[in-house]
């Protein structure tokens, strides 16, 4: 690849070669961020504001922004990511941009952060997935944000659908909320749980298999059941 690069070339021959995967685009995604990992700084940069003007690349941009992004290409992220909640917008964009903050975390971007799994999913009438990783950032926040998400789910959408299936990749932060949850949606989270451990991806993991069994019939701690009771 040249130091000055032609974005629109490299791009055309480079998507070129996933025209008939059916996989969603995440090989052509995984394969991606394999070949930026080996540009240099420079480069990387480079390429990434290049990618960053089509909106038709934004969720590879975000990718990639996340990955090796630099302070101004954050920056971007953030701005656009404030504008679209500040206008309570539905682009479904936006939680790529929240996934860029979550992993290149500022403390300044707690109020951002906030207004988007509180202020914004109150408004929102879409089920909004509150992601792992801001369990390791803020306990508290995550605790919030999960507490409006899950009192949405019928409990039927809940054990039959998988939109929370990503949860059982974040053992920690699920054990967190059935502990800490008010009791009733600790208990709901629970059924989820057990709901899983017959699950076609647990039955080729015997230890997560196991752990899901655990946390289904976890006790919450006696002041959770005290003062969160029904």
């Amino acid at each position: 690849m040249k130091d000055k690069l032609d974005f629109n070339e490299w791009w055309n021959d480079f998507s070129y070669q996933f025209r008939n995967d059916k996989d969603g685009g995440y090989q052509e995604l995984t394969r991606l961020i394999t070949e930026v990992k080996n540009f240099s700084k420079n480069k990387r940069e480079a390429f990434i504001n290049e990618m960053i003007q089509f909106d038709n690349l934004q969720l590879y941009s975000c990718a990639l922004i996340a990955e090796f992004g630099s302070d101004d290409q954050v920056g971007l992220i953030r701005d656009k990511a404030s504008e679209l909640i500040n206008n309570f917008s539905a682009d479904i964009i936006l939680h790529e941009y929240i996934k860029v903050l979550i992993s290149k975390y500022q403390p300044s971007d707690e109020s951002i952060l906030t207004k988007y799994f509180i202020d914004f999913q109150t408004q929102s009438q879409a089920y909004i997935r509150v992601p792992g990783e801001l369990f390791n950032i803020d306990k508290s926040l995550f605790l919030k944000a999960f507490t409006i998400n899950i009192e949405r789910y019928p409990i039927d959408k809940l054990c039959k659908e998988d939109g929370l299936l990503y949860m059982t990749s974040h053992l920690e932060a699920l054990e967190y909320l059935i502990k800490n949850l008010p009791f009733a949606l600790s208990k709901k989270l629970k059924l989820f749980t057990l709901s899983k451990v017959n699950h076609s991806f647990a039955q080729h993991d015997i230890r997560l298999k196991n752990k899901l069994m655990e946390l289904a019939y976890l006790e919450q701690p006696a002041n959770n059941r005290i003062n969160k009771k029904d």
